[in-house]
């Protein structure tokens, strides 16, 4: 849906591929996004990959995240849980949630690393307050993924857990909002 205009994937692309040009990071993430997903453009994943890592490379945490999701799955890439942990914990270290949760997935499940349901409940517990009211249906997955680790551990892991969590927020920022409008030119009074 668009916002005041009909959805156009296409008018998109070009809107934030001039922006990402001019060196806009969360642009660079967008446009990485169209490539992945094919909106408004082929899909191409080296192109994802390289938007992507662009505005990584400037800052942008959902980029840090995207490169991490792509190497978790393979998608584009050789499927990489290391370079994926990497990738998380960059995004997870400036406030995103989404990272964090990835992060604690990875210790739930053993992928990449050794299984730990200690570290793995201290990541969801660090990022279960860092979703914006946009990402409801991932603040849920997290929270139903904490409640049900948090069932199978015992008193004495908890307290490590909590422990861990406290160790984890120290070291993260908060997330900071993102701009609320869609970048685009400026218009220029005469």
């Amino acid at each position: 849906k668009g916002n005041g205009v009909d959805q156009d994937y296409k008018q998109a692309f070009e809107w934030w591929h001039q922006s990402a040009f001019l060196g806009n990071a969360w642009a660079m993430n967008n446009v990485g996004d169209l490539y992945e997903n094919g909106f408004g453009v082929e899909q191409n994943l080296m192109m994802a990959m390289t938007w992507y890592l662009s505005g990584a490379e400037q800052g942008d945490r959902m980029a840090m995240y995207n490169l991490g999701l792509l190497y978790e799955a393979g998608k584009g890439v050789d499927r990489d849980y290391a370079a994926a942990l990497d990738w998380f914990r960059k995004a997870a270290d400036k406030g995103e949630g989404s990272a964090m949760h990835s992060i604690g997935a990875m210790y739930a499940e053993g992928r990449g690393v050794s299984a730990d349901p200690v570290e793995a409940h201290a990541w969801y517990s660090v990022a279960d307050l860092r979703f914006p009211p946009e990402d409801a249906d991932e603040a849920k997955r997290n929270r139903r993924d904490l409640d049900e680790l948090g069932a199978r551990l015992d008193p004495e892991q908890l307290a490590r857990a909590k422990d861990r969590a406290a160790a984890i927020e120290a070291l993260t920022r908060p997330v900071a909002p993102e701009p609320t409008k869609p970048l685009g030119p400026v218009e220029k009074s005469t």
